[in-house]
Formats: C-alpha cells, sequence, structure tokens
C-alpha cells in the first residue's frame, strides 16, 4: 500500500500543497488522538507498580482549560464541533498542571469522538462550595443508565462506542478518576440518552481567599 507521502509524489506540483495540507491536518489529529492514548496508558501502569506522583502548584484553572479547548481545536475541527465556554475567574487551586490537562484532554476528547457534526459541546468552570466544578457536556448519542457505574472502571467502553466503532481503550475515564481522586476531588458521570453525556469535575479550592 502507498504512504501518503508516495501518493502526493504523485500528484501534478500544483495539487500537492493541497493534499499535504489536507494530509497535515489527518496526521495533527491522529498524533493527538496517540499522545492521549500514550498518556493513559502510562499512567495506568504507573498507579499500578509505583504510584502516582503528583508535583501540585498553584494554578488558575481558567488557564488550563483554555489550553486544553486550544490543544483539541485540531480534533474539532473536520467535524465542525462548537466550544461554547463559560469560565469564571477562581482562585488558583493547589493542582498538577499536567495531570489536571491529562483530565481535560480525555474528558474533552470523549464528548467530541460521541458529539454529532456540527454539533456544541458546553465547558463550564464555577465555584460551588468550596470547590472548582469542571462541567463538560455534549449533545451525543449518550449512554444507557446502567452502563455508566462501570466506566470509570479500566478497559470498560459503552456498546454504543463499540457499535460505532469509535476508537477507545476504556482508560480515559478509569485515568481521569484516578488523577481527580489523588487531588482529593470527586468526579461524575451522568448522561440521558440520545441527548447527550455530561462530566462534572469537582477540585479543593484553597480556604483563604
Amino acid at each position: 500500500m502507498a504512504t501518503a507521502q508516495e501518493m502526493i509524489s504523485t500528484l501534478p506540483p500544483g495539487k500537492r500543497p493541497e493534499r499535504f495540507l489536507e494530509y497535515e491536518e489527518l496526521w495533527n489529529r491522529n498524533l493527538f488522538r496517540l499522545k492521549i492514548l500514550i498518556d493513559n496508558l502510562v499512567d495506568a501502569q504507573r498507579r499500578e507498580i509505583t504510584g502516582l506522583k503528583l508535583s501540585p502548584q498553584k494554578v488558575r484553572l481558567q488557564l488550563l482549560l483554555e489550553q486544553a479547548l486550544e490543544d483539541l481545536k485540531v480534533l474539532t475541527e473536520r467535524k465542525e464541533i462548537r466550544f461554547i465556554k463559560h469560565l469564571d475567574a477562581l482562585p488558583a487551586a493547589e493542582v498538577d498542571p499536567e495531570a489536571i490537562i491529562r483530565v481535560l484532554h480525555n474528558l474533552l476528547s470523549n464528548a467530541i469522538k460521541f458529539s454529532f457534526p456540527k454539533g456544541e459541546i458546553e465547558v463550564s468552570l464555577k465555584e460551588k462550595e468550596g470547590m472548582a466544578e469542571i462541567t463538560v457536556r455534549d449533545q451525543g448519542s449518550g449512554i444507557e443508565p446502567e452502563i455508566l457505574p462501570y466506566l470509570f472502571q479500566p478497559f470498560t467502553r459503552a456498546p454504543e462506542a463499540l457499535k460505532s466503532r469509535i476508537p477507545g481503550t476504556g482508560l480515559g475515564l478509569y485515568v481521569s478518576r484516578v488523577l481527580v481522586e489523588e487531588h482529593k476531588g470527586k468526579i461524575e458521570l451522568q448522561s440521558d440518552p440520545g441527548k447527550g453525556t455530561t462530566v462534572i469535575v469537582l477540585l479543593p479550592l484553597p480556604q483563604d481567599k
């Protein structure tokens, strides 16, 4: 089978830049998906063998969310999915920024995978009872209620994902739960079949304002 580079080289010179840009978009999407996959595999193995070692520092969560949303644009463009943001300016939280970015990448990439083309994903950040509440809500196919309790277990995937051949390993939610709980936080999953899925992450905020 010819490689993408070989296929481009057979095109007339005038057509090559346009086709290269198409393949570049595909490569970028696949590389980002591969990065998420590797990060999840590493974290899952590391937790079982050596335990997780976080490096917390004071970080504003809205900045991490903005970064994650920018990172995920590479996955939204082809499906024409739009992020709707409601991000409050909260006090800096004591978190490991790399770990939280990994959680956000997992939750946002899941929302993109299960969203219909030209859909919207709502992303919000607000304070709730001394915690930072991060919410990611999609308008996708949703998940049957009897499946929800099992999706935070490793290598568990929703039947809809398997039926639709949506790529994944079943590690994203598991790793996200582990990382959130290591921060003394909570993660919840709500879904309404046919109407979408909502993931809520609660992270402690400093008590002194």
